[in-house]
């Protein structure tokens, strides 16, 4: 078997004249540089309308709970009640603030999903039929044609060699806060499979550093 020409690309076999110059070309498999992240379709979540009105009354009547006392001490202040009492109007709103604050922040904790229900209704009213609007990093919600809601994350596959984690959005981490997007990282191998992320979602292989800002006050020793 004779070889001519590029010898890369073409190999003779047999005599020359005879037609039995063949081309071989040589691939070599190149994985993707980059992943766009799309719906992750395991993390859609439907909430029906009814479900998210009614949940989403009962998060306003929490709040509500919670501004009762600051509203309170200022009516009667109008009224001239504080004044009459002797009792002063700053320390009385002061005293109120907190005391709403406690109210609100235990009605959270013991009803929390209220609070989504009513933040998603809200943010629902800009919103127009099947169109996304960006509530978090990479957390989307969508009302449907029967105005159900919709709340997805947006994900893509590892492109790292060998593994099949999916790439989930951070927020950078301190010492790279001078770049422009968003961080991903791998929920398979971690900070290991770091990525940095557009304003169109398209995520890159990126090593990022993910040591702290500051060195912690419970290790002296530590070193940047």
């Amino acid at each position: 078997m004779n070889q001519t020409g590029d010898s890369s690309n073409f190999v003779q076999i047999g005599d020359a004249g005879h037609g039995n110059t063949y081309k071989m070309v040589q691939r070599t498999a190149v994985g993707p540089s980059y992943a766009q992240l799309e719906i992750d379709k395991d993390s859609i979540q439907r909430h029906p309308k009814a479900k998210v009105e009614k949940q989403a009354l009962r998060g306003g009547i929490i709040v509500a709970i919670g501004l009762v006392p600051g509203f309170t001490a200022s009516f009667a202040d109008l009224l001239g009640i504080l004044s009459y009492f002797g009792i002063p109007r700053f320390s009385t709103i002061v005293v109120s603030l907190p005391v709403g604050l406690v109210l609100a922040t235990l009605s959270s904790v013991i009803l929390g999903e209220n609070f989504d229900s009513l933040d998603y209704w809200i943010r629902s009213r800009f919103l127009k039929s099947n169109e996304p609007k960006r509530i978090g990093l990479a957390k989307f919600l969508e009302v449907d044609d029967k105005g159900d809601y919709l709340i997805y994350w947006y994900a893509a596959r590892c492109i790292y060699p060998r593994c099949n984690g999916k790439i989930f959005v951070e927020k950078l981490p301190p010492r790279e806060q001078h770049r422009d997007g968003l961080a991903g990282v791998c929920a398979v191998a971690g900070t290991a499979h770091s990525y940095l992320i557009d304003s169109n979602l398209v995520a890159t292989p990126k090593d990022l550093n993910w040591s702290p800002q500051d060195p912690p006050s419970y290790n002296p020793s530590y070193r940047r």
